[in-house]
């Protein structure tokens, strides 16, 4: 199995400039727990998450005490702030054995999937890697046919 069979094409991207509220929004809005960070070539240079965009307790106090809400949700920090800079990528064409492997021993949750130009074409997260194994170990139960 490759990759290409389990990554989600032509994921949500954000650029590094974006503002933490605009994708904090499209984490929600998309349903998406990654936003691939591109520049405007989409070549990946960074992965942010909805850990690294989520609002703390701490801060929701802070904003609270101060009265001011309202600028805790339209956070203006830029992505480039909080995101994960030159993130472990992947190719299409890899095994999904390779993935799992890259989750495993990075413990991360989500590659970008690239060309040979490092421009963003998927997404691969452990999600998509379990499905691909549990998929596998399907079939091999019911041997052949």
């Amino acid at each position: 199995m490759k990759v290409r069979e389990w990554m989600t094409a032509e994921p949500v991207t954000v650029t590094a400039a974006a503002t933490v509220g605009r994708a904090r929004d499209l984490l929600e809005t998309r349903g998406v727990r990654h936003l691939p960070v591109v520049d405007s070539h989409t070549h990946v240079v960074g992965i942010v998450s909805n850990r690294d965009v989520a609002i703390t307790d701490a801060m929701l106090r802070a904003a609270l005490r101060q009265h001011d809400v309202a600028a805790l949700l339209d956070d203006d920090r830029t992505v480039e702030a909080v995101m994960s800079p030159a993130p472990q990528t992947i190719d299409m064409d890899a095994p999904i054995e390779d993935a799992a492997r890259v989750f495993a021993s990075q413990r991360i949750s989500a590659l970008p999937v690239v060309d040979d130009d490092r421009r963003v074409i998927g997404i691969l997260t452990t999600t998509d890697c379990l499905l691909a194994v549990l998929q596998d170990a399907d079939r091999t139960s019911q041997g052949p046919r």
